[in-house]
């Protein structure tokens, strides 16, 4: 056990230690896979916010969040909502989605570019620009209402009436 609690202390320094992107950097960067392995980039994306969710089916937290995510959607469709999972195998996804009842379809994030914004906990969520800069991070399981539409807005509002 003793020996468990060492590692378990250097891998959090080693993480801890790096790199994470700011706020108001580009996440045009990020790519994933459908289903049938076809490549997307976010910055195809541009002209609407984007909520960037990244996910996996082994995650307790997320697979509390997910369904309610998933509802939030359907209702503001003012976002394009990208839900990234970071399983190995987007089988691994669709399994989960399929097991919940959830009718969307599985996409694969690339993993070097979910370390490359910082992802190191699940869930994470992004607000991204009509532009694909990174306005907020959410770490962890959030709680998917009305007002999580509203908070955004006025994050949105508030930074297109003060660019940087």
């Amino acid at each position: 056990m003793k020996r468990f609690g060492s590692l378990m202390l250097t891998c959090f320094i080693a993480v801890s230690s790096m790199p994470v992107l700011s706020f108001a950097e580009s996440a045009s960067f990020v790519r994933w896979e459908d289903t049938s392995e076809k490549l997307h980039r976010l910055s195809e994306m541009q002209g609407k916010p984007v909520l960037l969710h990244y996910w996996a089916a082994w995650c307790g937290p997320c697979r509390q969040e997910l369904p309610q995510l998933v509802s939030w959607s359907a209702a503001h469709p003012e976002y394009q909502v990208l839900m990234l999972s970071l399983d190995q195998r987007i089988g691994q996804a669709d399994y989960f989605l399929q097991q919940m009842n959830m009718q969307i379809s599985p996409l694969l994030a690339n993993q070097s570019d979910a370390r490359q914004l910082g992802v190191r906990g699940l869930p994470m969520t992004f607000l991204v620009d009509p532009y694909g800069q990174i306005l907020s991070r959410f770490i962890g399981e959030m709680e998917w209402t009305p007002t999580t539409a509203e908070q955004f807005s006025v994050h949105l509002t508030q930074v297109a009436n003060n660019p940087q």
